[in-house]
């Protein structure tokens, strides 16, 4: 039960960002200029495949730091840096190709409020009784030096 629960949620991710995508493209295929709506449903797919491999590449590192590989932390911080220079030769090879660079910096971005609005609806619930919610713990706050202010009592 619980790998199904791992894999649903990341997949209701890519239901929002696919909806922002057809939206766009669709919005860009009847008002945009000609090629900007391909340009933006290519630039949304090299978008997915970055972040897929942030994604993993993140996971990966965190695993590493979590056992304590050092070997494992260095091929992906290479993972890491050799990401950014593909992304860059994909983007610089399909903008001399003749795609519109505007329609792919909007789809390369698509990725940004699709995690947004997931990460909105499926926020936690905060009930009353949150910490950020007890008015006697900042009685003694002082906001002038960001900490509590010792007292008396505190000294002794």
């Amino acid at each position: 039960m619980k790998a199904r629960t791992e894999r649903t949620r990341p997949f209701a991710m890519w239901k929002w960002y696919l909806g922002f995508v057809s939206m766009i493209v669709t919005l860009g295929w009847f008002f945009g200029p000609p090629g900007v709506a391909p340009s933006i449903l290519f630039g949304a797919s090299i978008g997915a495949v970055n972040f897929f491999l942030l994604y993993r590449n993140c996971q990966s590192i965190f695993a590493g730091a979590a056992d304590g590989e050092r070997n494992g932390k260095v091929a992906a911080a290479l993972g890491f840096s050799l990401r950014f220079l593909l992304l860059l030769l994909v983007v610089a090879v399909s903008i001399y190709i003749g795609t519109h660079p505007i329609g792919l910096v909007i789809g390369l971005s698509l990725i940004v409020p699709s995690i947004l609005v997931h990460t909105w609806i499926n926020r936690p619930a905060t009930d009353e009784a949150s910490a950020f919610n007890d008015e006697e713990g900042w009685e003694t706050w002082n906001p002038s030096l960001a900490r509590e202010e010792v007292t008396d009592e505190d000294k002794v």
